[in-house]
Formats: C-alpha cells, structure tokens, sequence
C-alpha cells in the first residue's frame, strides 16, 4: 500500500509532467545520440545552455530514467512521445544494469548501442 505522502507526490509530479516536456525533449537527444552512433557533444552543449553548466550526459539519463522523465513522456505531444519514451526505456535499461553514479561514459554509449540494436549482453 502506497502512503498518502507517496501518492501526493505523485500526483505533483504527474501534473508537473508538461512543465519538464522541454527538459525531457534535451535529454532525450543526448541518449538518441548515443543510440544512433552520432557525436553527443551538439545535444549535451545544448542541454547545458538550456538548464546549466552542471547537466550532462549522465545526468540525461539519470533524469530519463526516472519518474519525471516517464511522467514526461506520457506528456509530450503525440508527434514527440514515441522518441521520448524510446528515450526513457533506454535509460531506465541503462540505469538498471551500471551503476549509474559512477558509469563510464564510453561504456554507457556502448551499451545504449547494443541496447538500440535489440539487447545488451550482460556479464
């Protein structure tokens, strides 16, 4: 059973959900970037200028793989919510199998790669 604490914070982050659609929209970028072999460095200089010198590529997927990434994907218009979503499965999948504080960026851009190419191979 979900506490009433838990299920009001949900609830405030489920109506927040548009106001993070352009945050999603940048960190979506980067780790499609990654996924499709393409240099990072355009998406994440334009997530830094967005939101801040302290965002990057990590961060990017710390974020799309949480609730407010997910939550902001559900919420993105119709014609972005596919790439989005996309988005929050690979960084979930990425956050789920690293440690995600303390990934090796070249190896997170390898296992976005495998992930994107239907399936990581674990160790």
């Amino acid at each position: 059973m979900t506490s009433k604490s838990l299920q009001h914070k949900i609830e405030q982050t489920r109506l927040n959900a548009p106001l993070e659609v352009p945050k999603a929209r940048l960190c979506s970028r980067v780790i499609l970037a990654m996924m499709t072999c393409q240099p990072v460095d355009v998406p994440v200089q334009e997530l830094k200028t967005a939101l801040g010198s302290s965002w990057s590529s990590l961060r990017a997927i710390q974020f799309m793989s949480g609730r407010r990434g997910q939550m902001a994907a559900q919420a993105a218009p119709v014609a972005e919510r596919n790439d989005l979503w996309l988005a929050h499965l690979v960084a979930k999948a990425l956050a789920d199998n690293q440690a995600i504080t303390a990934i090796n960026i070249a190896a997170l851009e390898q296992l976005a790669k495998e992930l994107a190419m239907g399936g990581a191979q674990t160790p």
